[in-house]
């Protein structure tokens, strides 16, 4: 009977962290010329991932203080809406800088 490992792929093995260190070290002198854009694009990942967060949080904290006691007040429900459409309204800004920015380095400029 045939063993399960001899059918594995290579791709589907772990990589110890050190190896993964040595490729992502390797990777980044490839990146140097565009670190500028490569810059621009992290931060946009971050920023988006950092409003990804925040918007969910924004309203478990009005639920959890304000909802569940019944005393949320018209400016706190005003506050909260707003601050909750503004959020989403400037949520796809990091998302078009960061993709802006991995297309200007794949391009070469």
């Amino acid at each position: 009977m045939p063993d399960k490992d001899q059918y594995q792929s290579a791709w589907s093995q772990s990589i110890p962290a050190r190896e993964q260190f040595k490729i992502i070290r390797r990777m980044f002198t490839y990146a140097k010329p565009y670190k500028r854009q490569f810059g621009c694009a992290i931060v946009g990942v971050i920023g988006m991932s950092a409003m990804n967060i925040a918007l969910p949080f924004i309203l478990q904290e009005y639920m959890d203080r304000y909802l569940r006691n019944m005393s949320a007040t018209t400016a706190v429900i005003l506050g909260v809406a707003s601050l909750y459409g503004m959020g989403t309204i400037i949520k796809p800004s990091p998302s078009f800088s960061s993709r802006f920015c991995f297309k200007w380095a794949v391009s070469g400029a």
